[in-house]
């Protein structure tokens, strides 16, 4: 196919200010998760697509498959349907863990 570009698992992003690999960033409607390490100013990579462990709020309990949102302002992972559409748990969270593991996937796909 002529105008394939790449598979969509990453995507170029510029930082408006430092960025820790792992965090996760909201660009418009969409989270995405550094790859790495971002400057602010510089080009960096953020996943689209896989399972990433991020924190989650507490106590929330997450069960396996439920639908997770991203709360911008706290930081988080919430099951709060007017935040981000993250994903999916991949696995089950206790209300003690501080940790869910997220299937990332993004609204419409």
């Amino acid at each position: 196919m002529k105008n394939f570009v790449q598979p969509g698992m990453v995507m170029p992003y510029t930082a408006t200010a430092a960025v820790a690999s792992g965090e996760a960033i909201e660009v418009v409607d969409l989270i995405g998760v550094a790859t790495g390490a971002i400057a602010n100013g510089e080009v960096g990579e953020l996943l689209l697509s896989g399972v990433v462990e991020l924190t989650k709020e507490a106590p929330l309990v997450i069960n396996q498959g439920d639908k997770v949102y991203y709360d911008t302002t706290a930081k988080n992972v919430d099951k709060t349907n007017t935040n981000v559409f993250i994903g999916y748990a991949f696995e089950s969270a206790i209300s003690a863990a501080t940790t869910v593991k997220v299937y990332l996937m993004q609204q419409g796909a």
